[in-house]
């Protein structure tokens, strides 16, 4: 966290309420970042996105979109290595893939997780 670099993410949409709003970390190299469009709450693709080297390059998360909508919050699950949680208004996702490929858990609207 001393220094901090942007770098490309391919997500979409880029709107002014939509982005990528949320990172976790489950070691130095492997991680997610979640978002979408708040307004298209339960709408939309690409909105998470993996790292395997620390941030440097991203690449897309949900190739199966099998998670739409806004995510606001995320969390690696302690002792499950590779399950992690998204949360926002559409509801909870897991991947148990760290973050390939993800599932839609239920459609009660969270707003953090940690």
């Amino acid at each position: 966290g001393a220094r901090w670099d942007a770098v490309a993410a391919p997500a979409a949409p880029r709107a002014a309420s939509a982005g990528l709003v949320a990172v976790a970390m489950r070691d130095t190299l492997v991680g997610v970042a979640v978002g979408g469009d708040y307004t298209r709450a339960r709408a939309g693709t690409r909105q998470i996105v993996v790292t395997r080297d620390g941030g440097r390059t991203w690449e897309p998360g949900d190739a199966g979109d099998g998670a739409p909508g806004y995510w606001s919050g995320a969390a690696f699950v302690p002792g499950a290595r590779a399950t992690v949680l998204a949360v926002g208004l559409a509801g909870t996702a897991r991947s148990e893939d760290a973050g390939r490929t993800w599932g839609i858990v239920d459609t009660l609207a969270l707003h953090a997780v940690s």
